[in-house]
């Protein structure tokens, strides 16, 4: 039998990082979220972490440099840098194996790089009408950002969705060890936005590790409220917060969200445009 817990993340910091610990600490196998990764590409990435934790030799302090270099080479901001290095120190700590969850065609890959790509170029859009002041916009072409992730993570979710129903059988296969091991425990780590569980009637366990007593970040609470049926001008007045928050920083200038929460759209819109 495969026991799966999915956890909802986010991918910030180490304090973020560290409340995988338990999980980590409990689970005979681990997925981290490799976004449009291609079947060998996965492949490739199992049998070199085996490597990496059972033959490589290396102590705990060489590994983190190592991965500390790889890090500076794909220029990672700091907070998913730190995410990441933590997570995977902690996983060579503990021996854990891993098991990549998204196993897509070259095709497949092809078609979620260009849609990462248009998300970008929305997104960007986004922020140079802000900058500008234009609020209204700035708003709609937020929305586009959104519906762009939308459409990409649900993709990613069915597929994620399929190769978990299936996973069973080819993890006792690469893993001999854990091949009689009952049950068979698999946790797998996603950005919180995503729903594979919506895909599969597989019984999988839940788990959030989003924010403090299930606070959400802004941007996140956002695209969460972009999924569910509330009032556009709600979404809007949210969108408008965040935009304020975001603006207002690049300034050297902190913002009460509490207070912008009670804001005016009418308020928001001549702070934002000033």
């Amino acid at each position: 039998m495969l026991e799966i817990k999915v956890l909802k993340v986010r991918h910030y910091g180490e304090r973020e990082a560290r409340k995988l610990i338990p999980h980590i600490e409990n689970t005979d196998i681990y997925s981290e979220e490799n976004a449009g990764a291609t079947e060998e590409m996965a492949r490739a990435h199992e049998k070199n972490w085996q490597w990496i934790i059972n033959s490589s030799g290396w102590s705990f302090d060489q590994f983190v440099r190592n991965r500390e270099a790889a890090q500076k080479a794909q220029r990672r901001s700091q907070d998913d840098g730190q995410y990441a290095l933590f997570q995977s120190s902690y996983l060579f700590a503990e021996k854990v194996p891993i098991y990549v969850v998204e196993r897509f065609s070259q095709a497949e890959r092809e078609k979620i790089m260009a849609s990462h790509k248009l998300e970008d170029l929305a997104a960007h859009k986004s922020v140079e009408h802000l900058g500008e002041g234009r609020v209204d916009q700035y708003i709609e072409a937020y929305k586009r950002f959104l519906q762009l992730g939308k459409e990409k993570d649900e993709v990613r979710d069915r597929h994620i969705a399929k190769n978990l129903e299936c996973a069973e059988a080819y993890l006792r296969g690469i893993y001999p060890s854990l091949s009689k091991k009952e049950p068979l425990r698999l946790t797998v780590s996603l950005g919180s936005l995503h729903s594979p569980e919506k895909y599969t009637s597989i019984p999988i366990e839940l788990c959030s590790l989003v924010g403090d007593g299930g606070a959400h970040h802004t941007i996140d609470l956002i695209a969460l409220m972009n999924e569910q049926d509330i009032p556009v001008e709600t979404l809007d007045h949210h969108i408008l917060v965040y935009g304020a928050e975001k603006i207002l920083s690049m300034k050297g200038i902190k913002i009460d969200l509490e207070k912008a929460m009670q804001m005016s759209y009418e308020e928001l819109s001549r702070l934002l445009a000033k």
